[in-house]
C-alpha cells in the first residue's frame, strides 16, 4: 500500500511539472517558438531546390491579316533552380512578370516550335520576376509546339432566330417577326468564317400567347477556334393581338375597263364584305379603303356570266367574305345608230 501511494505522488508531481510548463511563462516560450520557427523557414527557404511549374504562354507579333487557326497550350510546364524563396515567390507571381514568350514574327502559315531549343537559344524569352535568381532547367511539356496560321476575315451575317410562338385560341400574330440586330459582324480564321451563311440563335418555344412577345435570344457560337461573334444576343418582337370580324354592308361593285361599244350591267350591284384581322388593325379599316369590282379585261369570258369580284384591301388583312360569293354580269353591245 505504501508503494503504490509513492508512485501516486511520484506520477502527480509529473503531470503537475508538465501542466506548470505550459502554464507558466506562455509569452516567453511563444517568443521563443516563433523565432525557431522563423530561423528554420529562413534556412529552409534560403536552401536551392528544383520544382516543376506550369508557366502562362504568351504568343506574340502574330503577322498582320493572319490569325491562329488551332489552339497552342496555355501553359507549358518547366523545371527552374533557385532559392525556396525566389521558387516560392514564382508560385504566386502574375503572368506579366513571369512567362514564357512565343515570337511568332517570322511564321507565314506553320511551323513547328521545339521548345527546349527555342528556349535555350533564346533565354530573352523567359520573363522572370525582378530580383528573383532562378535557372531555367528544361521543359517538362510540350516538347513541341505547332503553329498554324490562316487569313483574317471579318464578315457581317444574318441572324436566324429559332423562335417558335403559339397564340392562343382567339388570337394571332401580326406583322413580321423582327429581329434587333439582324445581323453580326463575325470574325475568325478564313478557313471557318468563309463556309458560314448565317448565324442561328437558341431554339425557345413560347405556347398560349396573348400578348406581345419581346424574348432575348443567345446566339450560337459557330464552330472553329478563334471564331469570334461581336454580339451575343438578339432581341425577338412578335406583336400579338385578338382576332376580329367586321362586315361592310352594301359595298358597290365597281365595274373597271370597259371597252367602247360596251355596256356592263352587274347583279346585285353591291355586296356585303366580311373581314378577319387583328382587332386593332380593323378599327382603323373604313369604306374608303375596301374596293370589290369587276374587271373586264381580266376577267371577262365570252358565254361565261356568273363571277367572283375581285377585291383589294389594306395590307394585313388576313381574310374576307363575300355575300353573295359571286354576282351575275351581263355584258351588253351598244348599238350603233346609222
Amino acid at each position: 500500500m505504501v508503494v503504490e501511494k509513492k508512485e501516486k505522488e511520484n506520477k502527480n508531481k509529473k503531470l503537475e511539472r508538465i501542466k506548470g510548463f505550459f502554464t507558466t511563462d506562455i509569452g516567453a516560450k511563444l517568443i521563443v517558438l516563433l523565432i525557431s520557427v522563423f530561423l528554420w523557414i529562413f534556412t529552409v527557404l534560403n536552401n536551392e531546390y528544383s520544382y516543376t511549374f506550369e508557366v502562362y504562354l504568351d504568343v506574340i507579333n502574330v503577322k498582320p491579316g493572319k490569325i491562329l487557326k488551332e489552339p497552342l497550350p496555355e501553359r507549358i510546364k518547366a523545371k527552374f533552380t533557385g532559392r525556396g524563396l525566389d521558387l516560392v515567390y514564382l508560385l504566386f507571381a502574375p503572368a506579366s512578370q513571369f512567362r514564357f514568350v512565343l515570337d511568332l514574327q517570322k511564321i507565314n502559315w506553320y511551323y513547328e516550335f521545339p521548345l527546349a531549343s527555342y528556349y535555350e537559344s533564346n533565354p530573352e524569352k523567359i520573363v522572370y520576376p525582378r530580383k528573383s535568381n532562378i535557372v531555367f532547367n528544361q521543359i517538362v511539356w510540350p516538347d513541341t509546339v505547332v503553329v498554324k496560321l490562316d487569313r483574317f476575315e471579318k464578315r457581317k451575317l444574318p441572324v436566324v432566330p429559332h423562335l417558335e410562338i403559339e397564340v392562343a385560341s382567339g388570337y394571332m400574330k401580326t406583322g413580321d417577326l423582327e429581329i434587333y440586330p439582324d445581323s453580326v459582324i463575325i470574325t475568325g480564321p478564313w478557313t471557318y468564317i468563309s463556309k458560314l451563311k448565317a448565324v442561328e440563335t437558341e431554339f425557345r418555344k413560347l405556347e398560349k400567347v396573348t400578348e406581345d412577345v419581346e424574348e432575348k435570344l443567345e446566339i450560337i457560337k459557330p464552330p472553329g477556334y478563334n471564331v469570334t461573334l461581336f454580339d451575343r444576343y438578339v432581341i425577338c418582337r412578335q406583336k400579338i393581338d385578338l382576332i376580329g370580324e367586321r362586315v361592310f354592308e352594301e359595298i358597290p361593285v365597281e365595274i373597271r375597263n370597259v371597252p367602247r361599244g360596251f355596256e356592263v350591267y352587274i347583279d346585285p350591284p353591291s355586296v356585303n364584305l366580311k373581314l378577319v384581322s387583328p382587332l386593332g388593325l380593323l378599327k382603323k379599316v373604313d369604306e374608303t379603303q375596301v374596293q370589290v369590282y369587276w374587271d373586264f379585261y381580266r376577267q371577262y369570258v365570252k358565254g361565261k356570266k356568273s363571277y367572283v369580284p375581285r377585291v383589294e384591301l389594306p395590307e394585313g388583312i388576313v381574310s374576307y367574305e363575300l355575300v353573295p360569293q359571286e354576282v351575275e354580269v351581263r355584258v351588253v353591245r351598244k348599238s350603233v345608230k346609222p
